[in-house]
């Protein structure tokens, strides 16, 4: 037979087991809560960084192939050479001004 002492104890060991399963759950739900957080900062920071990143490698990319259109367009003038100086440099602005994107992409990673 069971004594009322022991059923005392026994339903005071289902409290605090309840009681740990309650904390152990709270726990849970706050760490689930703070994973949430800490997500939507990263990727708020993750949005700005790769705009940096777009404009770090779009500008060079940009400069450099105008740059080298324009310059082509002067030296075409100049000797009167038809397209291509233009077309060379052009090329040639781009395919520099991406080696140098893929290595900046390369580094950021």
């Amino acid at each position: 037979m069971i004594s009322e002492h022991q059923t005392n104890r026994h339903d005071g060991s289902k409290e605090i087991l309840q009681q740990e399963k309650h904390r152990t759950d709270l726990q849970r739900s706050l760490e689930r809560d703070f994973q949430r957080q800490r997500r939507r900062e990263d990727s708020h920071h993750s949005f700005w960084r790769w705009m940096g990143v777009l404009g770090m490698v779009g500008w060079p990319i940009a400069i450099m192939t105008v740059g080298g259109a324009l310059l082509g367009h002067y030296l075409d003038v100049r000797f009167n050479a038809g397209m291509q100086f233009t077309l060379l440099l052009l090329t040639l602005g781009a395919i520099v001004s991406s080696v140098i994107a893929w290595s900046i992409l390369g580094a950021d990673r």
